[in-house]
């Protein structure tokens, strides 16, 4: 009986022109910065809105959360050396990879991105390219 009950109220559904198919909704966004997180260089980080986030190395992830500066999948000792190179050093936006700010200095402010990621991997980065290609467009 139950099952003659729920197949007329499918078929009632189905007239009716409903649907019981799943709506898509908008595409995700980890960080609510405006960039879907497929795009995003930077996925969790609402600061660094892509595609104007800063990404000197060209890797496909944003200086805002990329302090591997060696590109070797991991940071940590071997990248503190170019943190400590450019420390105190000034020029545009995103001139270094080590301005993790973007604000055209190298300094105490970066030092957060740094040591905070110590030992983990760069990003994460939406782009499938991230770390794989370079350029990564």
């Amino acid at each position: 009986m139950k099952v003659g009950v729920l197949a007329t109220m499918m078929a009632l559904l189905l007239v009716g022109g409903f649907s019981l198919s799943a709506q898509a909704g908008p595409a995700p966004d980890m960080d609510s910065d405006g960039t879907v997180d497929v795009q995003d260089i930077c996925k969790l980080n609402p600061t660094s809105p892509s595609p104007n986030a800063c990404d000197t190395d060209t890797d496909g992830y944003g200086n805002a959360c990329d302090a591997d500066f060696n590109d070797d999948g991991t940071v940590g000792v071997p990248d503190f050396p170019t943190f400590s190179g450019a420390f105190g050093t000034t020029g545009a936006p995103c001139f270094h990879e080590a301005d993790t700010n973007g604000d055209g200095t190298v300094g105490i402010p970066d030092f957060p991105t740094f040591s905070g990621s110590f030992g983990g991997p760069p990003g994460p980065s939406g782009l499938s390219c991230a770390g794989v290609t370079n350029p990564c467009p």
